[in-house]
């Protein structure tokens, strides 16, 4: 070494020491914008999983009301059938009353125009006793006619009124 050496030696070690104490620092710096960044590039992979994420749920719950609306249609369209084939029945049945109608009001009738002769009448226009005891027969089929008649227009109706009822629940 050298007398003067030293001072110098000095210095360098100083301004070797100061540019190591900067570079550290810079060194710290960078390494914390470093860790800053890793951070956001976690934070920014996470959303991004999270977006994904969510997409998928989107996704599936446009599956899921998709497949309500089509669950819902066929639900409409069966209720149209059952609609359509209780209106059938309905038609069906008032078919059925008119025609029940129609066989009462001729069996309403005929007792009526039988009750107008007597028995004693009935009797007399018979030659043979038998031919009486036909017609008394004959009378009370026609009236037991009457009564199954209207039996089954009550039916009718009543069939009817619940084939409605039916049709307004539906």
């Amino acid at each position: 070494w050298a007398p003067g050496s030293g001072s110098i030696g000095a210095e360098a070690v100083a301004s070797t020491d100061l540019e190591r104490r900067e570079l550290e620092e810079k060194l710290k710096e960078i390494e914390g914008q470093i860790a800053t960044y890793e951070t956001g590039v976690r934070e920014t992979q996470a959303q991004g999983k999270t977006l994904k994420d969510q997409v998928v749920i989107l996704d599936k719950r446009i599956n899921k009301i998709s497949l309500q609306i089509k669950a819902t249609d066929l639900q409409i369209k069966r209720l149209n059938v059952q609609i359509t084939d209780t209106n059938e029945s309905i038609r069906e049945s008032q078919l059925k009353i008119s025609q029940a109608k129609n066989l009462l009001e001729r069996s309403v009738r005929a007792v009526y125009e039988k009750d107008q002769t007597s028995l004693l009448e009935v009797l007399l226009a018979n030659q043979v006793l038998s031919d009486f005891f036909a017609e008394v027969n004959a009378q009370t089929a026609i009236q037991v006619e009457t009564q199954r008649n209207l039996d089954e227009v009550k039916r009718l109706r009543q069939a009817l009124e619940g084939q409605r009822g039916e049709l307004i629940d539906e």
